[in-house]
């Protein structure tokens, strides 16, 4: 018998099956593409975390190689009546966006303005409610994560990701003296504002210098009040300027601020948690904040310290700067 060769017929996908395919094959990698960013930024921040821990004993050790505690400024009337002084910040450095270092090197002590005005160290004292007389003992090489000093603005914003610290000082009646330091980001292309001091209402209604940014972050005061019974911090002025920022444009989630002490409105025998820091886990449409900490023993006004945004076109981002608050070193 012949041989009957039987040509069995293959059936091809159609193009409608195709086109199917092709669009759960693509949703399927737009879900998995949507990860990726998502577990840069988390490994980005578990990056940042982890020099930050390395950076804390690069600031104790600066602190007490560097510092010279008779020549930081306390209130010496309060001491003297046997009070313990507020958390005050360390003179530091900046360096101006698109400028220069406001530290002049050639002119460490300030001493004539002339010859280099330098205006994060008297932003220093002011915000410290000290007379200008401060001088730099940890520099501005000191702060930094970089390797490299960067000279300029131009070459410090040519790193991508860099962290800074900033010490904060404290005296007890004792005599003893505290430390702190707070360890900041900054990214590229980051500017931060200082606050304007020049108003006599300026830690209740804080409005930023926007005419003169600098390249890290500046730590601001503020005085904020408690919602009795609550975990909850707002910044009390019943008339704001129209340019004022809330507790909440300054604090956004997951901000962390310390609080100073006293408000120099207050008698200094009003208890407060001074040094205690406040970690934000909400915020209000109203610029209200509530902390995950206890904070009943806030009875009163309290000033804190709190590191702003950095400026985002006429406002701030919501990205909080400060990494860790390390009090006691």
């Amino acid at each position: 018998m012949p041989h009957v060769l039987h040509n069995s017929a293959r059936r091809a996908f159609s193009l409608l099956e195709t086109t199917i395919g092709m669009a759960i094959l693509g949703i399927g990698l737009i879900m998995v593409a949507a990860l990726f960013p998502v577990a840069l930024t988390q490994h980005r921040d578990s990056v940042d975390r982890a020099r930050s821990l390395e950076l804390v004993p690069q600031a104790v050790a600066m602190v007490h190689k560097r510092m010279n505690p008779d020549l930081l400024w306390y209130n010496a009337p309060l001491l003297s009546q046997g009070f313990d002084s507020p958390w005050n910040v360390m003179p530091l450095s900046n360096i101006d966006a698109a400028g220069r270092w406001s530290f002049d090197p050639a002119n460490p002590n300030n001493s004539s303005f002339s010859a280099g005005y330098d205006y994060m160290l008297n932003y220093t004292d002011a915000i410290n409610g000290a007379p200008l007389f401060s001088v730099h003992q940890v520099y501005a090489n000191d702060i930094l994560s970089d390797r490299e000093f960067p000279l300029s603005d131009r070459q410090a914003n040519e790193s991508a990701n860099r962290l800074v610290w900033y010490g904060f000082h404290r005296k007890l009646a004792t005599g003893a003296n505290l430390y702190a330091a707070a360890i900041c980001k900054q990214r590229r292309d980051q500017i931060f504002a200082m606050q304007d001091l020049s108003g006599a209402s300026a830690l209740v209604d804080p409005v930023p210098i926007a005419d003169r940014p600098q390249r890290f972050p500046v730590p601001w005061r503020v005085t904020v009040s408690r919602v009795a019974g609550t975990n909850a911090l707002y910044i009390n002025n019943p008339s704001p300027a129209a340019n004022s920022l809330t507790l909440a444009d300054l604090a956004p989630v997951a901000a962390k601020i310390m609080v100073r002490g006293v408000p120099d409105s207050l008698p200094p025998t009003v208890p407060v948690p001074a040094g205690q820091v406040l970690t934000v886990s909400e915020t209000l449409t109203n610029g209200t904040v509530l902390v995950r900490e206890n904070i009943d023993k806030i009875v009163s006004d309290v000033d804190v310290w709190v590191f702003p945004p950095s400026m985002s076109g006429p406002g701030l981002s919501k990205e909080a700067p400060v990494l860790e608050w390390k009090v006691g070193l």
